[in-house]
Formats: structure tokens, sequence, C-alpha cells
């Protein structure tokens, strides 16, 4: 108990010192101060869609007052304009303007910068990988209780990236060896089936991947889809399923992605291999889909043996 309670007070001690270096240094070199950033952050998020201000509420994790007040003076500004919803004067959305838009855009480096400045430098990848996932767990309802299990974090390999896991990677492992035997035949009727519209909608999918190399995480969820996308082009249906169900398992379990300094490189390369996947079923040429297959696929797996079976350092 102890121990719990010095670790919490470091840790508030440690966020409220970080906390107050953003926000002297954005005020002093952008003029936002740090809870004005992370309202245009938690807007610019939605996709440039407007957002009811009790949303943004809980985005912010403030009261509702003072989630007004906040919107008032970033309206004053012209950051933000507030819009009525229906006859309701008490209900409003908030949305950014192009001053807003612009103002965020400049900062956001900024804040990155600081960010790995002040907390990132003083953490390993893993290290981190693991704090957000208790970071995660810490802000979601309990459902079970403080006495409730939680599922331990385990690191996999996935080509050259590397996954932290909720899951056993043993099983995980398993599944991707199923999900690479299968492959070969998702892409081959999907190649027989598939439909402009089937095509058109994989080339967007793609566009979104080229929209992520920087964001490992977002990179494999989208790249999951696209997979997924392809798959249920197929007309077995028990086919269509368990590839559909393997991928659902994997990205159920995905935690975080560890970055690596090898991301960007690595995902690149990646990223025109499943271009070629697309045109490949497009052209439905049954070679050319095999050989996008063989690319696709991993170069072998390595485990290392962990309590007397291979566990919890996977290679794929």
């Amino acid at each position: 108990m102890q121990a719990d309670y010095q670790a919490w007070q470091e840790f508030t001690r440690a966020q409220a010192t970080v906390a107050k270096v953003l926000d002297e240094n954005l005020q002093r070199e952008c003029g936002l101060p740090l809870r004005w950033f992370e309202a245009l952050a938690a807007l610019v998020k939605s996709d440039g869609q407007a957002l009811v201000q009790q949303d943004l509420s809980t985005a912010l994790c403030m009261s509702q007052s003072a989630t007004s007040r906040l919107v008032t003076r970033l309206e004053q500004s012209g950051l933000v304009r507030r819009c009525k919803i229906g006859d309701d004067g008490r209900a409003v959305t908030v949305e950014l303007t192009a001053a807003g838009d612009s103002a965020y855009r400049r900062a956001e480096p900024r804040y990155l910068s600081h960010i790995t400045e002040q907390f990132g430098t003083h953490m390993s990848d893993i290290n981190i990988a693991r704090f957000r996932t208790a970071m995660r767990r810490l802000g979601q309802p309990s459902s079970g209780g403080s006495d409730a299990p939680q599922s331990p974090v385990h690191l996999l390999g996935f080509g050259e990236s590397i996954l932290a896991i909720s899951a056993d990677p043993v099983g995980v492992a398993d599944a991707l060896h199923v999900r690479d035997a299968l492959e070969p035949l998702v892409l081959l009727e999907a190649a027989q089936y598939r439909t402009v519209e089937d095509i058109a909608d994989c080339r967007a999918l793609i566009a979104n991947m080229e929209r992520c190399i920087d964001n490992p995480e977002q990179y494999y969820r989208t790249d999951w889809r696209l997979h997924g996308r392809l798959a249920a082009i197929c007309r077995n249906a028990v086919l269509r399923t368990t590839y559909l169900g393997l991928l659902a398992a994997l990205e159920s379990h995905l935690d975080t992605v560890v970055r690596t300094d090898n991301d960007a490189d690595y995902i690149r390369r990646r990223m025109s291999i499943h271009r070629e996947i697309v045109e490949a079923v497009a052209s439905s040429n049954t070679q050319r889909v095999l050989r996008a297959t063989d690319a696709h696929r991993f170069m072998g797996i390595r485990t290392e043996s962990v309590a007397g079976r291979d566990n919890t350092a996977q290679h794929i």
C-alpha cells in the first residue's frame, strides 16, 4: 500500500511538472495555453466534424461549466464557433474555425517536440508501450472491482514491427500462421469475384494507409481493414468467416505498436506490397496474385522459449 501511494504521488507530481512546462512553452512560442491546444486537438481529431459541447467536456476530462468557459474564450479569440442544436439553447456544438485549425497546425510540432523532450526521452520504447497500457486501463471504468484480474501485456514481433498485445502471444502467433495459410485462397477468390466497387473501396483503404505511415498503430488497423475488405469479396462462406474471425481476434488484442527507429522505412516497404496486392486482385491474373501473396508473407518465425514452451517473445 505504501509503495502504491508513493508511486501515485510521484506520478501526479511528474504530470503536474510536465504540464506546467508544456503550458509555459506553448504560450511563449505559439500564444496557446495548453488547455486551448488540447481543446483544438480534440476538435481536429473529430475529422472536421463539430463536437457536442458535452462530448468535448468528456474528451478533456473537464466539468461542463469549465468547458463552457474554455469554449467562450476560444470563441472570443476566433478559434472556434458555437452552433445551437435545435430549439434547446443549452445544447450546442463546437467546431473549429480556419483560424483555429491554423493555430493548431502551427502549435502541434512544438507540442510534440516538448512531449518528447520532457517525457519520451526518459522512457524506452517498451516502457512507453507498457505505460500506455497501464494508463488506458486506469482510464476505463472498472467492471470487476479492484481485485479483478488484468491481462498482462506481451510483445509480439510482427515483421520488423513490435506489437504490444493483451493476449497469449503463442495463440496470436498460431492465428497468424493460419491466416497466412488462408491468404492465397482469399486473394484468389477476391480476384475471381471482385467488382469495380470492391476495387475502388480497396484503393481508398490503400490511400488511407499511406496517410498513416507515421502512425504505425493506425497503419496496421487500416491494413487489417483492407484485408477484411478483400475477404468480404469471397463467396466461400467458411473461408470468409474463418479469415475475418482471425483478423478480428488479432485487432481486438492489439494494445499498441512499440515505436522503433525503422518504423517508417519498414512500413513504406510493406505499403508497396499492399498496393500490388490490390492491383493484382484487380487484374484477376492468378500468377500475379500468387506472387503478391508470397511478397506479403513474413519471412519465417523465431520464438524464444520461456517456462518450458515457446512463449512471450514471438517474432513473426
